[in-house]
């Protein structure tokens, strides 16, 4: 059975039993997030999941608590959910979950490095498998990978630069 290495919280000072039983959520793992320029977090925030978040409020389905300078925030962290890379090598898939979070898998075979700014992989080439994994209702899971990319005419035949992802069946 494949699993799935998510790695130690990095945020050692946060108590996540006491996030969850105070917010009624499910600690999801260290993440970046996008900033409000539009690129992601070079730190992780610690996300967490809830089922029936008070959207009267704008809330959503996760949020995420993390430190800058000494503060500690609780932001939305819907953005963590946006697909992003990792690798398998044998039974285990281990992901870089922020920029410069370099990561290898138990035996040290494969490694993974970058976050969603870059991705980069080494180590037994041969035998690992790259994925594509998402957040999805709580969990991270491999989702069906992109296969090739084609003109696409459904978008616009005016334009012949346009290009989509086609997905493998």
């Amino acid at each position: 059975m494949t699993r799935i290495n998510h790695g130690e919280c990095q945020l050692d000072w946060l108590n996540i039993s006491e996030v969850e039983k105070k917010y009624d959520a499910k600690y999801v793992g260290d993440f970046c997030l996008k900033t409000k320029s539009g690129g992601w977090s070079e730190s992780p925030a610690a996300v967490f999941y809830v089922t029936n978040p008070d959207t009267s409020r704008g809330h959503t389905n996760y949020f995420g608590i993390l430190s800058q300078f000494g503060t500690v925030y609780i932001t939305n962290a819907l953005s963590a959910t946006e697909p992003f890379s990792g690798v398998q090598y044998g039974d285990e898939i281990i992901y870089s979950r922020f920029r410069h979070d370099f990561r290898s898998t138990k035996n040290g075979n494969a490694f993974v490095d970058g976050g969603r700014d870059y991705f980069r992989r080494g180590g037994d080439l041969a035998n690992c498998k790259e994925v594509t994994l998402q957040i999805v209702d709580g969990e991270v899971k491999v989702i069906e990978p992109v296969k090739v990319m084609a003109r696409c005419t459904c978008i616009s035949e005016e334009n012949p630069d346009i290009y989509c992802a086609v997905h493998t069946e």
